[in-house]
């Protein structure tokens, strides 16, 4: 699930490389949400910046990156892409 604002510059980096996960991933469901329009749920969650990236598997919360906590950028966004790839294949 990947937490967003509809006005985010990271976003912008981030979700081409989430479509491009999931082309070469089709099995892995793959949502967005808009902390604005879902503030319960990101305050849930412990959302803090936008975009952030949570890794749920069986129902379960078993990962969440920021793409803060990365160079804003393409690159950062290939590193939080390849790091969903492997918590989604372990």
């Amino acid at each position: 699930v990947g937490f967003a604002t509809k006005v985010c510059a990271g976003c912008a980096f981030m979700q081409p490389e989430m479509i491009n996960v999931h082309k070469e991933h089709p099995d892995f469901v793959m949502k967005s949400v808009f902390i604005d329009d879902f503030p319960d749920l990101a305050d849930q969650y412990e959302i803090t910046s936008s975009p952030t990236i949570c890794i749920f598997k069986d129902g379960n919360l078993v990962g969440k990156q920021a793409l803060a906590e990365h160079e804003v950028s393409t690159v950062g966004a290939k590193e939080v892409a390849a790091w969903v790839v492997k918590m989604m294949t372990e």
